[in-house]
């Protein structure tokens, strides 16, 4: 294991900043941390949470407003703190994007590499070629983390910034900054206030994945490869989806009982109209499988039914998770003003290629005005109406679940 102090000052990587950290960020990631342990998942660990006299200035509230907070010292360890961004020091790119010691392969990619491997991927270190050795490398870092995210997804963790620097090498979960849990369901959920095209939200995340391991295959290139980078870039994505996918589909059927038999497209659509119900209705993420968990075998296929005059606690528990109105409409609250969005959508019409001067792309423009539309129809919604709705839907699901559990 590999000890880090975190917020113990200026270091020669903090460049402009103070190097500090406070004791609310502090006291959040040590939370954190220890809640993924517990949820069985790969991640680094709070050795240690030290307070200080010392204070700085933070925007806490991301409002431009800054305040005088108490410093601290987290003392954290992980497996190792090597990132796929440790490997883009040398990359040396066309468009500009150069690393600080582009070029420099034999001098700085090589022995950090070899380090990596001879640590952390000792069964590696017999192949005969060092072109076998990135190839073997990157597919073993694409499968831990294919599991990584598999496991984010099924419990509800949300990063909030997953770029190359803050993913580690072996697959463990790393630096908790604006992370969040699913409470509400919304697969667009984001916790990171400045995300505004989403790239880092539940829905992404494991397509930002994909991403950062092709950047990894990128900057390992240099080193060997038998069809040069872009082939190694498609390589390390393919080998993320081949690992993730029956992954998550695993994790979910074991969070839904679906142990003894798999019914193949039909489990998949049983799941897929779960979390829609659970979208529609502003569910708990936790909860709602909380919930699940009171639903009991039945002896035959007719006593899985019940008629809607029929008390189901199981349908209360899950109404209970159920977002308001209010709720839900501040929830669904667009990123944009509503001109903004008109005019945005004028030039995803007109002019798509101008929407990445603002960081965008069409589809978030399609997002956004989806989500305006829902707000909309939502604002219409009486509290009664909305307590009849879900209840139908979870009736409804509740009912295919039970007889899918029957079978």
């Amino acid at each position: 294991w590999e000890l880090q102090l975190k917020g113990a000052g200026p270091t020669p990587f903090s460049r402009a900043a103070d190097g500090r950290k406070v004791l609310r960020s502090s006291i959040r990631e040590l939370l954190a941390s220890e809640a993924m342990h517990a949820l069985r998942l790969p991640t680094t660990r709070a050795a240690a949470l030290v307070s200080s006299d010392a204070r700085v200035s933070r925007d806490a509230g991301n409002n431009g407003q800054l305040r005088e907070e108490r410093c601290a010292v987290l003392a954290r360890v992980a497996r190792s703190f090597l990132r796929f961004g440790s490997f883009e020091l040398c990359l040396n790119e066309t468009d500009g994007r150069e690393g600080p010691s582009a070029g420099m392969t034999e001098e700085v990619l090589a022995p950090l590499f070899e380090y990596a491997l001879q640590r952390h991927y000792p069964h590696l270190c017999s192949l005969p070629s060092r072109t076998q050795r990135v190839a073997a490398f990157v597919a073993e870092v694409a499968r831990r983390t294919a599991q990584l995210v598999a496991g984010w997804q099924t419990v509800g963790f949300v990063h909030g910034v997953l770029n190359t620097d803050n993913m580690a090498i072996t697959g463990d979960t790393i630096d908790y900054g604006p992370f969040g849990f699913v409470d509400q369901f919304d697969p667009d959920y984001s916790p990171n206030d400045s995300d505004a095209a989403g790239r880092y939200s539940y829905r992404q995340q494991p397509a930002v994945s994909a991403w950062n391991l092709r950047r990894l295959a990128t900057a390992l290139a240099p080193l060997g490869s038998e069809g040069g980078a872009a082939e190694a870039a498609a390589e390390a994505e393919a080998a993320f989806w081949v690992e993730y996918e029956p992954e998550v589909r695993r994790r979910w059927r074991s969070k839904l009982g679906l142990l003894l038999t798999d019914e193949g497209e039909a489990d998949d659509a049983l799941l897929e109209s779960l979390l829609g119900v659970m979208q529609r209705t502003g569910a708990d993420f936790t909860n709602t499988f909380r919930a699940l968990s009171r639903v009991g075998w039945e002896a035959s296929e007719a006593a899985s039914y019940r008629a809607p005059q029929d008390f189901d606690a199981v349908l209360e528990y899950c109404l209970a998770q159920c977002a308001s109105t209010e709720a839900m409409l501040k929830r669904a609250r667009p990123i944009f003003h509503p001109k903004a969005l008109a005019r945005l959508a004028a030039i995803a019409q007109t002019e798509p290629e101008r929407l990445a001067q603002f960081g965008l792309d069409a589809s978030v423009v399609a997002r956004e005005t989806q989500r305006a539309a829902r707000r909309e129809a939502l604002a219409r919604v009486t509290p009664r109406d909305k307590r009849l709705s879900d209840a139908e839907a979870w009736r409804a699901w509740l009912h295919a679940y039970r007889l899918r559990l029957w079978r």
